[in-house]
């Protein structure tokens, strides 16, 4: 275990090196944007400030009105946090949107690059894109990850004789996920993809010689490797999707139903049916603050092992959402769904 730590120290230093430069980039182009909560519809009005901006105020220079300005869709932003389980967070999120049809038929496209680093020696590297064509005749789904990560795996609880009911786990994450659909009807869709879910150099800190952790133990009896696994497949999906906006929607259901089949000759650890699902209902709870959204957000994400079904669904969560109050997403699994 202490040889995984200091290898993961010695590959933070250079992305801490090229997070500083990117913190040097946000000093030329940093934009900032802000909701007007006095709108009486539901369309955003959104007003975007660069540094110039702030700069041309301070100083009092004046505008240069016979230049063209450019709507700006691109947002540069540092990320700073603290949780128990990850530590000290430190990195940056850069989002861009565009419409890339009519806006009356066609829902925004988006496309997010995140680096996460925290003190527990955590690094997450993530692309993720939602992207509608003109008409929303086909959508696009991607997310690209690369992390050392590190989990507390509470398994099925604690058994007989375990000293203790969470193990400490670290590991290397691959992930390779697109999904393309095609419009079919009013608001349904349906298609397909792949799938990749790859785990190395899994280091258990609870297992030792006399013990095996609740990740070995279940490992072993159902043939899986200990310290690799792989759970990569090809997705069949259909979408039922009525809201206005991916990223804030202020009313709608978001519905995404797939199946995986995992198979060995992918890479994959064993073969398997999975069943994944996503369902996300909003309403909107006031018509001159239309961004006070109660949400209903239900989920079966894919499982961490090749050759087992998710048998118990995560609970299901409300959200409340009030206008510059937004929830803060884990670094691990944000997503533009």
């Amino acid at each position: 275990m202490t040889k995984f730590c200091a290898t993961s120290k010695r590959r933070a230093r250079p992305f801490i090196f090229t997070f500083i430069i990117f913190l040097g980039l946000l000093s030329f182009n940093f934009n900032s944007v802000a909701q007007d909560e006095k709108s009486e519809s539901k369309k955003d009005t959104v007003a975007v400030v660069d540094l110039t901006d702030v700069l041309r105020k301070i100083f009092k220079k004046k505008e240069d009105t016979t230049k063209v300005k450019n709507p700006k869709s691109i947002a540069i932003l540092p990320t700073f946090g603290y949780n128990p389980s990850l530590g000290f967070q430190i990195g940056g999120k850069v989002s861009a949107e565009r419409q890339l049809g009519d806006p009356s038929n066609t829902k925004s496209s988006l496309i997010g690059l995140i680096a996460v680093y925290t003190s527990k020696g955590i690094i997450n590297l993530q692309a993720i894109h939602n992207i509608f064509t003109p008409g929303n005749k086909m959508n696009w789904q991607g997310n690209q990850q690369l992390s050392f990560f590190a989990v507390t795996d509470y398994g099925i609880g604690p058994g007989k004789g375990y000293p203790d009911s969470a193990d400490y786990i670290k590991f290397k994450y691959i992930r390779f996920y697109e999904k393309a659909y095609m419009k079919i009807a009013p608001h349904i869709f349906v298609g397909g993809g792949l799938n990749f879910n790859i785990r190395r150099s899994i280091e258990d800190r609870n297992q030792s010689d006399s013990f095996n952790t609740a990740n070995t133990s279940y490992s072993i009896s159902n043939g899986f490797d200990p310290y690799s696994n792989s759970a990569n497949g090809i997705l069949a999906a259909f979408q039922y999707n009525t809201r206005e906006n991916p990223i804030q929607s202020y009313g709608g259901i978001y519905w995404d139903m797939s199946l995986q089949l995992n198979q060995t000759w992918l890479g994959s650890s064993k073969n398997a049916l999975q069943y994944i699902y996503d369902f996300r209902k909003y309403w909107s709870l006031s018509t001159k603050r239309p961004a006070t959204v109660l949400a209903i957000v239900s989920a079966i994400p894919s499982p961490g092992r090749a050759g087992t079904c998710t048998a118990l669904m995560r609970a299901a969560r409300l959200i409340f959402s009030i206008p510059k109050c937004e929830p803060v997403p884990m670094p691990v699994e944000p997503n533009f769904r």
